[in-house]
């Protein structure tokens, strides 16, 4: 079996696309089974929601031994592990979509406090907020330049800044996902990078409480 867990690290498997596909539920795993076109050969694609895996079979439904002799001769086993790549990368393309983290935002905003965004600013809504009953802002997503955050990235990138108790604020920042506010007050706001590596449920529970901090509600 090859693992081709690699081509979907940071995203999140699409039941329905699957089912699209072909894939039949089994057990804990989505399981399809089809032809590697000029090899006569078949690929078993085994998918869970972390892992990609495909298993070369035989016409007779055995595996296809020669896969595990890393010393075969030839042009045939490289061509087909290149198809079943091939095949890997179009499923996790197809099944495993890449996910919106600013839309991933805004559904736990809208969950959590029935949220509906707005644009603040004239960038043609590049800019989101979050406003408690109040109006006032309790995050905002934006694009910004990554070495406005960190010398070492490169390119624009997404971040939301939060409102965060100025005792709590060093005890969250970490140089990677977490940083000193940008374009805000940084005492009292943070910005968090968003990408596939965040923490979500910290990013969660930060922003119930940038949320709790601007409605001036007292924590139960």
């Amino acid at each position: 079996m090859i693992d081709f867990s690699r081509l979907i690290r940071g995203r999140a498997l699409d039941p329905e696309r699957a089912k699209a596909e072909g894939f039949r539920r089994e057990e804990s795993a989505y399981v399809l089974r089809k032809p590697l076109p000029g090899f006569g050969l078949q690929a078993e694609i085994l998918l869970t929601g972390k892992t990609l895996r495909i298993r070369v079979l035989e016409e007779d439904g055995e595996e296809f031994y020669l896969l595990r002799v890393g010393n075969a001769a030839g042009s045939f086993l490289p061509a087909v592990r290149d198809a079943a790549e091939r095949e890997a990368r179009g499923i996790a393309e197809r099944v495993f979509p890449e996910e919106d983290p600013g839309k991933r935002v805004l559904e736990i905003a809208r969950r959590l406090f029935g949220t509906v965004p707005d644009a603040p600013f004239d960038d043609g809504g590049e800019s989101l907020a979050l406003r408690a009953g109040n109006g006032k802002w309790y995050a905002l997503l934006m694009t910004v330049d990554g070495e406005k955050l960190d010398g070492e990235k490169r390119g624009p990138v997404r971040v939301m800044n939060l409102k965060v108790d100025p005792l709590k604020r060093e005890s969250f920042l970490d140089g990677g996902h977490f940083f000193p506010a940008y374009h805000m007050n940084k005492t009292h706001w943070m910005t968090v990078l968003l990408d596939d590596g965040l923490d979500w449920e910290k990013a969660e529970r930060i922003l119930a409480e940038s949320f709790r901090l601007v409605s001036g509600r007292k924590k139960r």
